[in-house]
């Protein structure tokens, strides 16, 4: 506040001058105006001289008027100001619903890798906070909104026995919906949490690593208090990380308590999996519209019949990415396994895949992203172009590595005809200009592209603006991966596109 008040003093004098300079110019306009009356006096045609240097002065004086209001308007604006600086409530006093906004802010951080919202409350902030006053901690005790996105790290107790600070921050969370990170160590899952369990809406659980090992006893052991002590219909996200970086052969038990839990695992709308897995014929699989399996061990991937099995009990999946869930194969072959209808997919992401995953999925018409990684195996073409031609697919993403065939994304690209937006990635590839080259001569001029995401380099300069210029793309994304990004070029690619996109 004392800055506030120094700048409208300083802001006070600073006019003072200025109203000071202007009058010196009116001044100095008349005197002029005096001085070129009588030298032109003896002139011939001075008349016309003088009514010209009159109306020009005439002028600059009605401008120096103006600006001399101005400043007399900001002047008494300022005084106002000044008037008003000295009843601003202090910071400690601010209203209820002020401070409320304030602490949400604060204390938003963040979250770990299994937490796919934005941001959590960091807890330990907002106990700071609540130490302020007596004001500002009867507000941060009596607003349970400020205590509904927690984060607990249980492996920083001793035991299994609550901190002071946790229990405090279980009273708090009043009967709000939680989004509950539960970050777990070694033992079992503390009785105290178990109503903060219950009620989360949004639950993550995450296994603590140390030394090449994870427990995933504990995992267990939340889960099934989870179950057997929670109401019905309470969790609707489910995330769990086992964080393992080593091979653990072992899959959760969820599955042998399907029986007394199967009201509960139906809630469950969104599921991410990562190191670990349900035995496959849980009902933990049912009803999801979006799923996320990612990095399950050899001895727990699923058979094309299982996922075929779970993609029939989810008919209203809408996002589906699934990462190394399934050994990777060089040569394709088709499925025995017939396609299971999924016509509500909006996202499709499969990272390091057998292409005949593929064939298990009936995409149906609706508008489809396509994202496509296989840096690890070549890409093979006939299984994705099959698969675009019997889906709508809009967006597409393809990375390769130094073992993709150029050839092939080739073929991709010539086989799709409702693509409006192509990304092209790669890893340590260097050969991915010629495939540029050949997309361009390509008979894939038939796509109607209105969005092309590249990384730089992988596209030269010429083959890059012939391709905007073919496809009439509106808008560029450039991926600068090595900050090689020229700025010529980039005024080059602006005045081709209405939108470009660096980062």
């Amino acid at each position: 506040m004392a800055n506030t008040l120094t700048l409208a003093q300083s802001s006070l004098k600073t006019l003072d001058l200025l109203s000071d300079s202007v009058q010196n110019c009116v001044n100095s306009s008349l005197a002029l105006e005096v001085a070129d009356t009588q030298s032109f006096m003896d002139t011939p045609g001075y008349d016309n001289v003088l009514n010209k240097l009159l109306t020009a002065i005439d002028a600059e004086r009605i401008l120096h008027q103006q600006i001399a209001t101005k400043l007399g308007n900001a002047f008494a604006s300022i005084k106002k100001f000044r008037n008003r600086i000295a009843k601003v409530v202090p910071a400690v006093k601010l209203p209820q619903e002020i401070l409320v906004c304030i602490f949400e802010t604060a204390s938003a951080e963040r979250g770990p890798v299994t937490n796919r919202q934005k941001y959590i409350t960091d807890t330990k902030t907002l106990f700071s906070i609540s130490h302020v006053s007596s004001y500002w901690r009867y507000i941060t005790v009596n607003t349970p909104t400020l205590w509904s996105r927690i984060d607990v790290d249980v492996i920083a107790w001793r035991g299994n026995k609550i901190p002071e600070k946790q229990r405090a921050l279980v009273e708090r969370a009043s009967n709000l919906p939680l989004y509950a990170n539960f970050l777990l160590g070694q033992g079992g899952f503390p009785t105290e949490l178990i109503p903060l369990l219950n009620r989360a809406s949004f639950l993550n659980l995450a296994a603590f690593s140390c030394s090449g090992l994870a427990n995933i006893d504990s995992l267990e052991d939340a889960l099934t208090r989870w179950i057997t002590n929670g109401p019905s219909n309470s969790v609707k996200n489910l995330s769990i990380d086992g964080n393992f970086p080593v091979p653990i052969m072992r899959h959760l038990s969820l599955g042998r308590l399907k029986l007394h839990a199967k009201q509960h695992l139906y809630s469950i709308q969104v599921l991410r999996l990562r190191h670990v897995s349900f035995e496959w014929s849980s009902p933990v699989y049912h009803g999801l519209v979006h799923l996320e399996l990612s990095d399950i061990f050899q001895q727990q991937r699923p058979t094309f019949q299982q996922l075929a099995c779970i993609f029939a009990a989810c008919p209203d999946l809408r996002v589906l990415k699934l990462a190394s869930i399934h050994a990777l194969d060089v040569s394709y072959e088709r499925s025995s396994t017939p396609s299971v209808a999924l016509h509500k997919l909006e996202l499709l992401d499969i990272v390091h895949m057998p292409h005949a995953i593929l064939n298990l999925i009936d995409p149906g018409p609706n508008p489809l992203t396509v994202r496509i990684s296989m840096s690890l195996t070549p890409l093979l073409p006939s299984p994705v172009i099959d698969f675009l031609k019997r889906s709508n697919t809009t967006s597409l993403y393809i990375l390769i590595g130094a073992l993709g065939e150029i050839g092939a994304i080739h073929e991709v690209l010539g086989a799709s005809k409702s693509l409006h937006e192509l990304t092209l990635d790669y890893s340590n590839c260097p050969r991915m200009s010629r495939v540029a080259r050949q997309y361009t001569r390509s008979g894939a001029q038939r796509l109607n592209l209105n969005i092309l995401r590249i990384v730089v380099g992988c596209f030269p300069v010429r083959t890059l603006c012939k391709v905007i210029e073919r496809y009439n793309i509106n808008t560029l994304v450039l991926k600068d991966h090595d900050r090689s990004f020229q700025p010529g070029l980039e005024r080059r690619l602006q005045d081709l596109v209405g939108h470009l996109i660096v980062y």
